[in-house]
């Protein structure tokens, strides 16, 4: 983790959380203090300087340089700076990994989803896991981290390694039971599998609910509980992952990005295109720049409630 500390320290020049990435932010602490919060999307905590502990329902881990912390959507915790480094300054990143992104990479691997025993020894777990920092998922992350310093690779690499990120976590057992059960992934497959399938055409929480046989209200209810977000939400995030991906590998115009994922309206797509990721797609088909990263939502936040039956 060491050789990504420049890259971390050009992203944040000063005491803050400072916002690099859609869902990213890095933090960067001179003295030791706490604070609270409530995660929005299961997450991940690195630190490549200094110590921080974060706390779950009375279940604490420490995120140093050769542990990372994950922490469970909907979770409520308190983190505190334990140390900052014989340099003085604690350095480190929050990712929010998505519950979308989540169970798609789960429904991927299938039943290896969890089957690599890993480093971590099986302790009862809340919201909340720490375990050692394996060679691949460093690799990983020192792989995101210098993508984000350049804007090609950024806007065509970046969501491939943060991908890598999440599939390395769920091959660690109590990572994966923080971030989505293998259980939860066997039910919501077939959900994910004709989501994908029908991304052109309108998707209601009806049909998602007929492919696991299940009432629209019930699954709602249980969609919600086990990936954090609703399946309107869950459906609309997929578009607009399978967007970006078309419009980083081709130049063909944004109408037909947007039809090709289900929008029926260029301007709806572009507003919600941009209120996701911090630039109109357009400009993001171009370059990859200009991203506007003060817009990007922070790491913590409560989740409005969305109720709505079209998953369009």
């Amino acid at each position: 983790m060491a050789d990504v500390v420049e890259h971390l320290e050009m992203q944040s020049p000063d005491d803050s959380g400072t916002p690099v990435w859609p869902g990213l932010r890095v933090y960067r602490c001179s003295t030791p203090h706490a604070w609270r919060g409530v995660v929005s999307s299961p997450s991940l905590c690195c630190v490549v300087r200094g110590r921080v502990t974060i706390d779950v329902a009375g279940q604490g881990f420490g995120a140093d340089p050769s542990h990372y912390v994950v922490v469970r959507a909907g979770a409520e915790y308190t983190a505190t700076v334990d140390d900052t480094s014989t340099e003085g300054v604690l350095l480190g990143f929050v990712l929010r990994l998505g519950s979308a992104l989540v169970s798609d990479v789960s429904a991927d691997m299938g039943s290896e989803s969890s089957a690599t025993p890993g480093a971590a020894v099986v302790l009862p777990v809340s919201g909340v896991w720490g375990s050692s920092m394996t060679a691949h998922l460093a690799a990983a992350v020192s792989r995101f981290v210098k993508a984000l310093t350049d804007d090609g690779d950024r806007r065509v690499l970046g969501p491939l390694y943060q991908r890598e990120i999440v599939y390395r976590l769920l091959q660690q057992p109590q990572s994966a039971r923080v971030l989505g059960s293998t259980s939860d992934v066997a039910l919501m497959a077939p959900v994910i599998a004709y989501a994908r399938a029908h991304l052109t055409s309108v998707i209601s929480v009806s049909q998602l609910a007929a492919q696991v046989s299940m009432s629209p209200s019930g699954f709602a209810h249980t969609f919600r509980a086990q990936t954090g977000v609703s399946p309107y939400r869950f459906v609309k995030d997929m578009r607009l992952d399978q967007a970006r991906i078309l419009l980083s590998q081709n130049d063909g115009a944004v109408s037909d990005a947007a039809r090709a994922v289900g929008y029926t309206s260029v301007s709806h797509f572009a507003a919600e295109f941009k209120r996701r990721y911090g630039v109109s797609p357009g400009d993001f088909r171009k370059t990859g720049s200009g991203l506007n990263f003060g817009s990007c939502e922070p790491a913590v936040r409560r989740a409005d409630p969305m109720t709505r039956d079209s998953a369009r």
